[in-house]
């Protein structure tokens, strides 16, 4: 075990890989190995608020209060992209590396909100539109579904971009959890009330329960037989599927 005083860094700009655990934190993107050995640090002059580990450990993304993404590996800039005016905040996860480490999806507010999948070399593959802005994604362990979470809209889409389902759940979707190839996919929402719902692999909605607060975070255990979420007012919900 080890500890590192690193700091104020957002909740959401933490990330790791079998090899790595990489923070923002304070202006510096740090790369730690497991044994806690600092490998390296980035400097960034802007905040950093989200940061994600490719699987193989070949690069790490982030994004800052500038609405920018960028990619880094060994200390090194490789890309930095501009989306425009897309939600990189500290409320939820709309940046995901595939866990094959062929492709990135993101947000992008150019000519309309859109969730855009590029290579880690930073070539965009392809671009498809959302309501308001992408609010979450999450990619199934083939790397051959993106979830992605949206206002009023949950989407699933196939690897090259084309559009599977689009469901309407009401709320901010800022939280995505999926079982390993998305049979059940946990979707959270904030405002008030919140509510937390359960979808089957085609996008329906098997059930909902709403919250007393503004949900924080979901989970799901990789069997669908469980979910989880909290909410501002510090409460954790387990339930199980079917609720009991």
């Amino acid at each position: 075990m080890w500890q590192k005083d690193l700091g104020f860094f957002s909740p959401d700009a933490m990330g790791g890989s079998s090899d790595l655990l990489v923070v923002g934190a304070s202006g510096t993107l740090w790369a730690f190995s497991r044994t806690g050995e600092a490998l390296w640090g980035y400097k960034h002059t802007i905040g950093i608020n989200q940061v994600v580990v490719a699987p193989d450990s070949s690069c790490i993304i982030f994004t800052d209060y500038d609405y920018t993404i960028n990619c880094v590996s060994q200390n090194e800039l490789l890309w930095s992209s501009a989306p425009g005016d897309v939600h990189f905040g500290d409320t939820g996860r709309n940046v995901r590396i595939a866990p094959d480490s062929s492709y990135v999806v993101y947000g992008s507010k150019k000519g309309g909100s859109s969730l855009v999948a590029a290579t880690l070399a930073g070539q965009e593959l392809w671009s498809f539109p959302v309501k308001e802005y992408l609010l979450s994604a999450e990619i199934t362990r083939d790397s051959e579904y993106i979830i992605a979470g949206a206002y009023n809209h949950v989407y699933k889409l196939n690897r090259d971009g084309t559009l599977v389902w689009d469901k309407r759940i009401p709320g901010n979707n800022y939280y995505l959890a999926l079982t390993p190839e998305a049979d059940f996919i946990a979707v959270g929402g904030i405002g008030l009330p919140s509510t937390f719902f359960l979808l089957d692999g085609t996008g329906n909605a098997l059930w909902a329960v709403n919250s007393l607060d503004r949900i924080w975070a979901v989970t799901i255990s990789p069997d669908g037989k469980h979910v989880a979420f909290c909410n501002r007012l510090h409460r954790l919900y387990i339930l199980t599927n079917p609720p009991e």
